[in-house]
């Protein structure tokens, strides 16, 4: 049963991430930064924290590719504390 619990998992964090995404850059980073000061979003509403830092991780590692092309920082740099807390310690290509 937990690898089931866990693909569910894995669906929610992708369809969040999908909606958030479809929101537009600005407001992308903006949810970042959000969901880095604690806040619960809307779409994150339901996902227990796990869910929440892998769905941050997920946006900064998007974000990440359009580097300053967008307005606001980077989010790279909460990615260690993420992936640490979360027990993730594979680097993505």
């Amino acid at each position: 049963m937990t690898g089931v619990k866990t693909t569910m998992a894995s669906d929610d964090i992708d369809d969040v991430v999908e909606r958030i995404c479809t929101q537009g850059c600005r407001v992308v980073r903006d949810k970042v930064s959000r969901l880095c000061a604690g806040e619960d979003l809307p779409e994150t509403r339901g996902l227990g924290g796990y869910e929440r830092n892998m769905v941050l991780l997920e946006l900064s590692e998007i974000m990440e590719v359009y580097g300053d092309e967008c307005a606001g920082q980077g989010t790279r740099q909460h990615e260690p504390a993420l992936r640490a807390a979360n027990g993730y310690t594979s680097q993505r290509s």
